[in-house]
């Protein structure tokens, strides 16, 4: 949501305190590396040889050597990748 707030006169921040209070405190979040990692590619690149993917992690982390597995393909197999940098 977007809360239209004045620092000068502090209009509207009540409202924005009281959707705060609602939020689940992060100490309640589950640790996210105990998460299967699923990422969603939004952009593929290729540079000097090399496949770059751009997009958001869902679930989970992504570290430079962890193997993934990307898929499902036409045929429904996932191929399994090594992230060498991020």
């Amino acid at each position: 949501p977007i809360f239209l707030v004045s620092s000068v006169t502090g209009k509207n921040l009540d409202l924005l305190y009281s959707f705060f209070n609602l939020l689940t405190a992060s100490s309640e979040l589950r640790n996210n590396e105990e998460l299967s990692t699923e990422f969603s590619i939004s952009n593929k690149y290729e540079v000097n040889g090399n496949i770059i993917l751009a997009g958001t992690v869902i679930k989970g982390t992504v570290k430079k050597g962890q193997l993934l597995h990307i898929g499902p393909d036409l045929k429904g197999a996932f191929r399994a990748v090594e992230v060498k940098s991020i």
